[in-house]
């Protein structure tokens, strides 16, 4: 959705209705493309120049990843599609993880579906095992011992932790 390479005009910058026309075009089940999945680059600090996103990731912990040019293009597709499968792939890696080869990255990779897992929980009716796959995760079990091992509680305690503390005005 951005085109590729530096010189790119990213969709966000489209005056409505034309960039919702588009997103619906491409994004709305039964519409146009009716696109059913979408493969987003986890963005890096390799070259920019070639149309790569620099990275949101500027040291190690940093996973804030609702930010960014991509994490609106998916939110949008999604607000269009809730049914849209998403994955991700790393074009190149934060400076700080070196190699994009190396289990560094992977748990960063780790870390970002454990981050979107968490937030679906907090912010959807989904089941955990249906956030399971959605995340990129092949087996429950996986999933689990991977979030215990990254939130110290199972997503069904972080859940039932979450509606506990939840204040509504």
């Amino acid at each position: 959705m951005n085109g590729g390479g530096a010189t790119s005009v990213l969709l966000r910058a489209y005056p409505e209705p034309q960039r919702s026309q588009i997103l619906d075009f491409v994004f709305r089940p039964k519409f146009g493309a009716s696109v059913s999945t979408m493969l987003v680059e986890i963005p890096g600090d390799g070259n920019s120049t070639q149309g790569s996103m620099p990275t949101h990731a500027h040291y190690r912990g940093d996973t804030n990843f609702e930010r960014g040019y991509m994490w609106w293009v998916m939110t949008e597709a999604k607000r269009r599609n809730p049914q849209l499968a998403i994955d991700a792939t790393g074009w190149s890696a934060p400076a700080w993880v070196g190699n994009i080869w190396s289990q560094e990255m992977a748990d960063y990779i780790i870390d970002i579906r454990i981050g979107h897992a968490a937030r679906l929980l907090v912010d959807s009716a989904q089941t955990v095992a249906e956030i399971c796959y959605d995340c990129g995760f092949n087996t429950l079990s996986n999933f689990n011992r991977l979030f215990r091992r990254r939130k110290g509680c199972s997503p069904k305690e972080f859940r039932e932790d979450y509606q506990k503390k939840k204040v509504f005005i």
